[in-house]
């Protein structure tokens, strides 16, 4: 499996914390998350739901919820934190912020599963199994209007590379102005924003998997010169092309 592929995708922890700690998410988390609670116990606060969680539980934060987190412990805070972007289900309902009934079958096997190290197909193979037998006792919610449309203005994006504001907008049938308030509401971002976001994913899939020429591959994309396909792909990865390429296993 191709490295810098999957570590985007995966990020597998585990966190140490000492008597409290709070985090502030409300910028919105960067991946979804399954995690278990082994020491202390936190309260999650977001928009609409406060979820209290003990020792021994497990919960699941979904990407791009504004939160926030307070953790609390006599000595020691330690959670297992498995981040995912990648959700192997339906996009036309949400799972929000909970914690979930698992028995501890469940719970031993995300103990198990391999943390702080760049994960593999076998640690990838184990934790979707894991999340396959989460799925059916995780509470889902109808995706709202504006998630609906954000939905399929993104499916949009992703195969019309080279669209514009304005097409996506007629695409889904509302106006320009409207498309920005939506991805303002569910991705905090700008559909030009999230059009580079998939842009770098298609470039860094195609560094990671081919022997075409950065010049080839910022043609292939559209983007109006290579230097300007440097630009966007260090600020969206934090890395150069052949930064990208000399990290994986091509």
């Amino acid at each position: 499996m191709n490295n810098i592929i999957t570590y985007d995708a995966f990020h597998f922890y585990e966190i140490n914390l000492y008597n409290y700690h709070h985090t502030d998410n409300r910028s919105g988390a960067p991946d979804h998350y399954i995690a278990i609670m082994n020491k202390g116990h936190c309260r999650l606060v977001s928009d609409n739901r406060t979820v209290e969680i003990s020792e021994g539980d497990v919960f699941y934060i979904p990407m791009g919820l504004s939160y926030q987190s307070y953790w609390y412990g006599n000595s020691e805070i330690s959670f297992k934190s498995l981040g995912f972007r990648l959700f192997p289900e339906t996009r036309e309902k949400v799972f929000r912020l909970q914690k979930l009934d698992c028995d501890n079958s469940i719970k031993e096997k995300i103990n198990k599963i391999t943390v702080n190290k760049e994960v593999d197909s076998r640690i990838i193979s184990d934790f979707f199994n894991i999340l396959n037998e989460l799925l059916p006792i995780m509470e889902a919610e109808p995706l709202s209007r504006d998630e609906l449309i954000y939905t399929v203005a993104h499916k949009y994006i992703t195969k019309n590379i080279d669209c514009r504001a304005n097409d996506i907008a007629r695409y889904c049938g509302i106006s320009e102005s409207t498309l920005y308030s939506v991805f303002k509401s569910v991705a905090k971002k700008t559909p030009n924003e999230v059009k580079n976001e998939i842009l770098c994913e298609k470039a860094a899939f195609l560094l990671t998997t081919t022997d075409k020429s950065v010049q080839e591959i910022s043609d292939s994309l559209n983007f109006s010169s290579t230097s300007y396909f440097r630009k966007i792909l260090k600020a969206h990865t934090g890395k150069k092309p052949l930064e990208i390429r000399k990290e994986s296993d091509f």
